[in-house]
């Protein structure tokens, strides 16, 4: 996120929509083809080292970007790992939050 931010003119309105809760992005051009292209690249090389160690079926991506953004992200991991299924995460709009959250119920009632 903050390389889109950068990659932007400074003192653009579109940079400062990247931190908020909004549904969608104002359109943002080659900045943005281009932070998703290095993104995705940079989850297929997890996603294929991962795979090195365990058998993975499934990717689920889940961040407070927009869902198309996030869908576009999963189209170009699907594309380089036919393999994996990866799909949008409709749990939160702040998954990191309720992945902390669910670490007390986790630790007290999963046999480690």
């Amino acid at each position: 996120m903050l390389a889109l931010e950068r990659a932007l003119p400074a003192g653009d309105a579109r940079a400062e929509g990247l931190w908020g809760q909004d549904p969608s992005w104002l359109p943002m051009g080659p900045a943005l083809d281009a932070w998703q292209q290095a993104c995705a690249e940079c989850l297929v090389r997890l996603t294929q080292s991962v795979l090195q160690f365990i058998e993975l079926k499934t990717v689920v991506l889940s961040s407070f970007v927009p869902a198309d953004v996030c869908a576009a992200l999963c189209a170009l991991i699907r594309q380089e790992v036919p393999s994996v299924e990866a799909v949008v995460g409709r749990t939160s709009v702040a998954p990191k939050a309720i992945g902390a959250a669910s670490l007390p119920f986790s630790s007290r009632f999963m046999v480690h």
